[in-house]
């Protein structure tokens, strides 16, 4: 699964990396650790408008409902999907048709569990290069978007990151963003981005402070990315 995440890398890094024509987004600034759990904004690339960066909050609204963020139930908001389920759903075929997305990253933080105790681990690509994760979104009625991250099953690396569970947050592969994205997709290149698309660079992953699980405490910071003392450095 994936509840955190990062975004350092300034709005110019992110425009040459996706070609866009974004302009200034006001209030942007460095992320070093954006819990899906703190009402969250994500900035994501949409199949819509591919040239531009569109903040979201973290966490699907299903487009069945009606209501607003405020009074909607913790349970009806998704903050993953799972690949795999979403695909065999009448309502996730619908989304995926419709609403898809890259929702851009340059880190996220996975729990690595020691004699029963949860350790936090940063996950990144070499020089924490900017890549995206695959995502679906929705616009409700009063025109507020919300998207979530889909999960796959885990590579032998992050199986061993994540020891308590087989998922991973689908990165996606440079090549397959654009077909993630493109205007007009079929089931069948859709099915294929899911088994096939995640990013063929290694990823480097480190433990963190365990602070990170302090819902008191500020972790947006560098602090959050930091190497502790509490595990190895592992590389992919």
């Amino acid at each position: 699964m994936c509840y955190d995440i990062s975004l350092i890398k300034p709005l110019k890094n992110l425009k040459k990396t996706y070609q866009l024509e974004t302009p200034e987004i006001t209030g942007f600034k460095p992320l070093y650790h954006v819990s899906a759990f703190s009402n969250a904004q994500l900035f994501c690339i949409t199949d819509r408008e591919p040239d531009k960066i569109t903040s979201m909050k973290w966490g699907l609204i299903p487009f069945w409902s009606e209501k607003e963020f405020t009074n909607l139930h913790a349970s009806n908001i998704q903050l993953n999907v799972n690949a795999e389920k979403i695909v065999e759903s009448n309502k996730g075929r619908e989304n995926l048709f419709l609403n898809r997305c890259l929702i851009l990253a340059d880190g996220f933080f996975e729990p690595h569990s020691i004699n029963g105790k949860s350790f936090p681990y940063y996950c990144y690509l070499d020089e924490q290069r900017v890549f995206s994760f695959a995502g679906i979104y929705n616009r409700n009625e009063d025109n507020e978007l919300s998207c979530s991250i889909i999960t796959t099953k885990s590579t032998p690396f992050f199986e061993y990151v994540n020891n308590k569970a087989n998922r991973m947050p689908l990165v996606l592969d440079p090549y397959y963003e654009k077909i993630w994205i493109k205007k007009k997709i079929t089931f069948k290149e859709i099915e294929m981005v899911m088994e096939e698309g995640f990013i063929n660079d290694h990823f480097n992953a480190h433990p963190v402070s365990r602070s990170l699980y302090d819902h008191n405490t500020d972790t947006n910071n560098p602090e959050a990315i930091k190497k502790s003392g509490t595990g190895a450095i592992l590389f992919g």
